[in-house]
């Protein structure tokens, strides 16, 4: 549990940040986020960007036509309100007051195991799901929970840096090294995801080195990605039960080539990720309709 800021200093540093990036930078305008938001950080406060999983966490100043209006936010104490407000069960609160990030990103997971389980991408107990709490910790679905009957009990919280539950009880996924080496590589990543349906297990069986997707509009969904005339290259590792040696390898295939939109695992499924849980299961949904169309050209053709 942390401590708050006092009022000078959380002013101090709110305006230090203002300097910085200038006022306009934190204020949400009619139909336009704020292009940063103020975000908590343990010992101060933080600037960070919308490719930030923290953005939708942090504090903004909602702008109306005055501009004066910032500066009496701050000196009237207003926005200090906000601060405490906004990180109530950081500072003090009962673990079942409020609704937490802990809390909406299990539930925005819970959510996503229902979807993929209505459209057979997750079936019996497989696959596992995570999402970052910050840059040490991950949230991570228990080992063994069917996906499309998930409640909030059953994640926990494991070490970015180890692998390791912080949960006490709570056993976390054989794979959850996959998960976590991925956050510990890019700090934009603030989710990951892994399905297991019936394209991509016969695809990963039925391609040897990696899978090119070439001529797809929607490949658009992914970032970076805007024409259809992109190929997006998704590599097929075989499966190991020593997710370490299975961890290396898709650690030297980063390495040599860049990070892919996702990848297979030879007979097993889908690896992919994104900066929210919502920009994950995008990406998810465009890869499985990718792999599906890849598997009806190979029957008819």
């Amino acid at each position: 549990m942390s401590d708050a800021l006092p009022r000078e200093l959380f002013d101090a540093q709110l305006r230090a940040i203002l300097e910085a990036h200038g006022a306009e930078a934190i204020m949400d305008r009619s139909g336009r986020p704020a292009a940063m938001s103020v975000f908590a950080g343990e010992h101060a406060l933080e600037a960070v960007g919308q490719d930030d999983p923290r953005h939708r966490y942090g504090l903004a100043f909602e702008a109306g036509e005055d501009e004066g209006a910032l500066e009496a936010w701050i000196a009237s104490g207003e926005a200090y309100d906000d601060y405490l407000s906004m990180n109530a069960c950081r500072f003090g609160c009962g673990a079942t007051e409020g609704v937490t990030m802990q809390t909406e990103l299990a539930e925005a997971l819970v959510e996503a195991g229902r979807f993929f389980f209505s459209r057979g991408w997750v079936p019996a107990t497989s696959s596992n799901f995570s999402a970052r709490l910050d840059e040490a910790r991950a949230l991570l679905t228990v080992s063994g929970r069917h996906k499309g009957r998930l409640t909030t009990d059953d994640f926990l919280r494991v070490a970015i840096d180890s692998g390791f539950s912080l949960d006490a009880g709570k056993r976390p996924s054989a794979e959850t090294l996959l998960h976590t080496q991925l956050y510990a590589r890019a700090p934009n990543i603030g989710c990951v995801l892994h399905t297991h349906s019936m394209p991509a297990t016969v695809l990963s069986r039925l391609t040897e080195g990696a899978l090119e997707l070439e001529g797809y509009e929607l490949a658009k969904a992914f970032p970076g990605v805007d024409s259809h005339e992109s190929t997006l290259t998704i590599p097929v590792f075989a499966n190991d039960q020593d997710i370490p040696r299975l961890a290396a390898r898709v650690d030297a295939w980063i390495d040599a080539n860049g990070l892919p939109v996702g990848y297979l695992i030879e007979g097993h499924g889908l690896y992919t990720w994104g900066a929210t849980v919502d920009d994950t299961v995008r990406h998810v949904e465009a890869l499985e309709f990718l792999l599906e169309c890849e598997l009806w050209l190979r029957r008819v053709g």
